[in-house]
């Protein structure tokens, strides 16, 4: 299902049975913006390290392992993949 870029902070209120949210796109600081706002509203923060984990290039290959992982503190996880690219 697309959501589009208005319904993003509704349904992230309440993801309901939503395991992955994808967000892509060129704007990057948009991106990153809908990211720590789905981050907030999911985890409650960005930086808990017992509810969001962080990956990137070098550590992706644990994607699987962090999304089926269960919160020590209850409540939803969140696992970010921070996968951008740069142009040169």
């Amino acid at each position: 299902m697309k959501i589009d870029n208005r319904s993003l902070s509704r349904v992230t209120k309440d993801p309901g049975s939503w395991r992955v949210i994808l967000l892509h796109g060129e704007d990057t600081g948009l991106i990153r913006e809908r990211a720590q706002d789905a981050t907030r509203q999911i985890a409650g923060t960005t930086d808990d390290p017992f509810r969001v984990a962080v990956l990137d290039k070098e550590t992706h290959d644990r994607l699987e392992e962090e999304a089926l992982a269960l919160s020590l503190m209850g409540g939803a996880g969140l696992c970010v993949c921070a996968m951008h690219q740069t142009h040169s």
